[in-house]
């Protein structure tokens, strides 16, 4: 029978360090600091490789720690109390088949094994890709890995992304430990205890910041609070001078992960409200909830990593279920968590994120937990908060109507103002109006996109989108440092192109009250196979590095996006894009007692209205009167839209106020804007709305 010759067969070549920096990427959408993920696969896998499975004799520990001298830093992970990497070092042929969970150390050397559900149900890790975090977080893409284990034997394992493989190298020994003194210059001395060391070599700048300055603490305390508190896990920290026990988020809750009846703390504030439920059944499955925990504050605004309910599994926070149906006024004074059954635990693997940061929540089982924890909170919130049923699910309904209402009205009415006419200056554009400035204490602006033809946002295959890049505008009186990252996204399909950054930084200077320049001024090729026909977002999104007053480190300051379309005329629309609710209380004073003001939409000359949901006009709509909302929303557009052209400075582009009546001074103009409100927004205009 005819065959291929055995001598012609050829593996298949893979581009590893791309596949590497797409891992990478996957963690970087679901959260910012590297050192986020570096503490929960570097924590997931100590816990995993723990001996005793409850912990009953607190015998575990972990100890991540920065080891520093003039010349070289070290970032280490240490278990205690665990197995260390048992099993053999596997031929590649024994790679074809699935090992046993004993084989802790092919299993950490090869990304070719996932967690089956074992007896050792435990564990939390289940795809492999965690190690490869470690590589991330290396400047130079390189981490050691030693182990002692309880027959005796000292080992250490070297990994190096190359572009095209991850090679590992083993020794033994005391070989094995000459090898470490030599490639850590003495700073590390062999394991002498029975357990794991993960070593990752040149660690990443924002990783050993943010073990010196207290963050890793604050991610270990926020992911692993259940552990601590529950099963006297021991977690510590280790900057170089100083070593801390990472104590747990819930410490600062007033009940514990415990029973009311065993732990409670005072409450910090006399508004507080708390709600507790036990032993809730799972719609259409065989589990329960085991507990709910959720916090009221209305003096303690979380943060990002803090808001919603932590959905724990394997004493691990997995991510948080947002409450933000019941509106920012509450949802953004609200935490909390969920505890539920082992076993269902196990069967949420279907549903989670390869990265354990998120889970599909429209699909089963967890869109069964979904569809009860929504219940329990709009209960909470009903019968605690004084929140009316009404202005839930329906009702969001309902106000994405009002906005289609006041967008449609308003658009026509600036078209008949005269907004959208005459010649075109700035590109691809529908109207004359000036960019806005930012609003925020610190905001992200991008760059003017450079298309291929002046007078439309369509680009063909084969042509360049240029000056992509972003700057910033720090209002602040503080010296700060942000992280800025640019990609581009399908608008149709939710994705990010490529899987990677166009650009990306975590190490941008901005002096206080300063405008800085662009970040970059990148040109890119739009080609077949990256992009289908459809609309598409070139996305900058602005993180706080360096903390100061409300605003915490990782925080997400400003999203600034610009629209384009690949092979697909733009469709005709508006100058008004849309509208956005915000808490004016982050703004600059300027803004703060304002009922709204503009920002640039994602078309070249289109704008997002942002109104402040805190201002007593928007507090008193009642959320269901569709009509009213709707007006109120169109009613705010008419004097933006004077002071859009008061603000142009090009007489050619004059639409309401022309020349003579700007020399006639701000009471002539002031009356002009008040004639203009009034107009369009009488009855006549109102109705119909």
């Amino acid at each position: 029978m005819a065959d291929f010759d055995s001598g012609s067969k050829r593996r298949l070549v893979i581009q590893v360090d791309q596949v590497v920096d797409q891992i990478i990427s996957g963690y970087k959408d679901k959260e910012q600091r590297a050192s986020h993920w570096v503490q929960k696969d570097g924590i997931q896998n100590c816990w995993d490789a723990r001996k005793d499975p409850q912990n009953k004799n607190k015998n575990w520990k972990c100890e991540v720690e920065l080891h520093q001298d003039k010349k070289m830093s070290i970032v280490t992970i240490t278990d205690y109390g665990t197995w260390g990497l048992t099993g053999k070092r596997l031929e590649e042929k024994d790679l074809l088949k699935e090992q046993a969970i004993e084989e802790r150390w092919c299993r950490f050397e090869n990304y070719a094994f996932n967690n089956k559900n074992t007896k050792q149900k435990h564990l939390l890790g289940s795809r492999g890709r965690g190690k490869f975090v470690f590589s991330g977080a290396s400047e130079s893409k390189t981490t050691l890995y030693e182990t002692l284990r309880d027959d005796k034997v000292y080992r250490l394992g070297k990994r190096v992304v190359e572009k095209l493989d991850a090679p590992n190298w083993l020794e033994e020994g005391k070989k094995a430990k000459d090898i470490l003194t030599d490639a850590t210059k003495g700073m590390l001395k062999p394991l002498t205890h029975v357990g794991t060391r993960i070593i990752i070599m040149d660690p990443s700048k924002e990783l050993v910041e943010d073990i010196q300055d207290g963050h890793m603490e604050q991610f270990i305390s926020e992911t692993w609070w259940e552990i601590i508190e529950k099963s006297g896990a021991k977690i510590v920290v280790n900057n170089g001078t100083t070593s801390k026990t990472v104590k747990p988020f819930t410490q600062s809750l007033p009940c514990s992960a415990m029973t009311q009846t065993k732990v409670s703390r005072p409450k910090t504030s006399k508004d507080q409200e708390i709600f507790i439920k036990e032993s809730v059944p799972i719609t259409n499955t065989n589990y329960r909830i085991k507990k709910l925990y959720i916090l009221y504050d209305p003096n303690r605004s979380f943060d990002d990593r803090q808001i919603g309910i932590s959905v724990q599994r394997g004493g691990m926070s997995i991510c948080r279920f947002p409450m933000t149906e019941l509106g920012i006024n509450l949802s953004d004074h609200m935490t909390g968590y969920v505890l539920v059954d082992e076993k269902f635990q196990d069967e949420m693997r279907k549903t989670e994120g390869p990265e354990h940061y998120s889970y599909n929540w429209s699909s089963k089982p967890t869109s069964s937990l979904s569809f009860v924890l929504k219940k329990l909170y709009k209960e909470f919130a009903t019968k605690q908060l004084g929140w009316k049923e009404n202005t839930s699910g329906k009702s969001s309904k309902s106000d994405q109507k009002a906005d289609d209402r006041a967008r449609n009205k308003a658009n026509e009415i600036a078209k008949r103002m005269g907004f959208g006419k005459g010649k075109r200056t700035r590109g691809p554009t529908h109207c004359r109006l000036p960019k806005k400035k930012i609003a925020k204490i610190v905001g992200l602006q991008l760059n003017d996109l450079e298309f291929p033809k002046a007078d439309t946002l369509r680009i063909n295959y084969g042509e360049f989108l240029k000056k992509i890049g972003a700057k910033v505008i720090n209002t602040s009186s503080n010296d700060i440092k942000v992280g800025i990252k640019i990609e581009i996204r399908s608008i149709e399909k939710d994705i990010q192109v490529y899987g990677k950054e166009v650009f990306t930084t975590n190490d941008f200077s901005s002096k206080k009250k300063c405008e800085t320049g662009y970040c970059s001024n990148i040109s890119l090729k739009i080609d077949k196979k990256d992009y289908s026909p459809g609309k598409y977002h070139v996305k900058s999104t602005l993180a706080l590095i360096t903390p100061f007053g409300k605003f915490t480190k990782g925080q997400i300051l400003d999203v600034s996006e610009r629209a384009f379309w690949v092979e697909t005329d733009p469709p005709e629309s508006g100058i008004w894009e849309g509208f956005e609710a915000a808490d004016f209380s982050l703004m600059q004073d300027e803004y703060k007692t304002r009922r709204s003001y503009v920002k640039d939409g994602t078309r070249e000359g289109s704008y997002i209205l942002v109104y402040s949901i805190s201002h007593a006009a928007h507090k008193a709509l009642k959320s269901t009167d569709e009509k009213a909302v709707a007006q109120y929303r169109y009613c705010l557009t008419v004097p933006e839209l004077c002071v859009l052209d008061i603000e142009e400075d090009d007489p050619e582009q004059f639409t309401l106020f022309t020349e003579s009546d700007r020399k006639q001074g701000m009471g002539h103009i002031a009356k002009r804007i008040n004639d203009t409100v009034d107009k369009y927004t009488d009855s006549k205009y109102l109705d119909d709305v």
